[in-house]
């Protein structure tokens, strides 16, 4: 349940603080580790 709110999230962060490309994998990646 955490992960799963958390990831929903970062998600939407991710998609606006990076413009690069790299939107979801990242942070996913990071929290999992």
């Amino acid at each position: 349940m955490i992960f799963d709110r958390l990831a929903t999230s970062d998600y939407r962060i991710v998609e606006t603080a990076t413009p690069s490309g790299y939107k979801t994998t990242p942070i996913v990646e990071e929290n999992d580790s």
